[in-house]
């Protein structure tokens, strides 16, 4: 009789027990989840120092380049100049930042130094003792007249920028044909030889960004 009514017992102590427990382990997972969601609330997002750039040509013109995705942008340059042995690597950072500044895809200016002097490798140079010493690899300000030289890699491409910015986008130059026409007209009668390098090389970049 004694064991039936510990047996009796022992089935509803132990059913409040385990309510008790389900209770305590519920409430516990509620104050944890309201202490995550705390902390996640004062997360601040991380500031980036690449802010998005706006489209430098119009979205209709042919062979139009733009940004598609910013935070991207210093490794596929990076990348690109690294790969290719280019001198220009070590300032890749300050060509980004100077190109974002005058709203010029940092992509279309490697191209154009891809096209012009192989990325830096192929310069006019001041100095016979340094084949880098004229710091122009977009073929800026270079004629039959003399050529333009910088004394770093950031004033080149400020002087490109800048010059891109207001001779070239401001004034309604669109395109790649449409900027070779003043960038460098003898290319027209090569079967517009220069918008097709630099396109080319448009091209791989974005189809490198792809891959990354």
């Amino acid at each position: 009789m004694k064991r039936l009514l510990v047996v009796g017992l022992w089935v509803p102590v132990a059913m409040i027990s385990l309510l008790v427990c389900l209770h305590v382990y519920a409430a516990n997972e509620e104050n944890e989840s309201k202490k995550i969601s705390n902390v996640a609330s004062n997360i601040t997002q991380p500031y980036q120092m690449y802010k998005s750039v706006p489209r430098v040509l119009g979205e209709q013109a042919p062979n139009a380049f733009y940004i598609q995705s910013q935070d991207i942008m210093p490794r596929l340059i990076e990348l690109y100049l690294r790969k290719n042995s280019s001198p220009m690597l070590d300032s890749y950072q300050d060509l980004i930042l100077i190109a974002q500044e005058y709203g010029v895809d940092p992509i279309f200016m490697v191209s154009i130094a891809q096209c012009e002097s192989n990325l830096g490798k192929k310069m006019p140079h001041e100095d016979s003792d340094n084949p880098y010493s004229c710091h122009n690899p977009f073929g800026w300000g270079i004629h039959s007249q003399g050529t333009l030289c910088f004394d770093t890699w950031q004033d080149g491409y400020k002087a490109v920028a800048e010059g891109l910015r207001k001779k070239y986008f401001n004034q309604g130059y669109e395109s790649t044909e449409d900027i070779m026409s003043k960038y460098t007209p003898p290319a027209l009668e090569k079967q517009g030889s220069w918008a097709k390098c630099v396109n080319h090389f448009i091209d791989d970049l974005n189809n490198l960004r792809e891959e990354m």
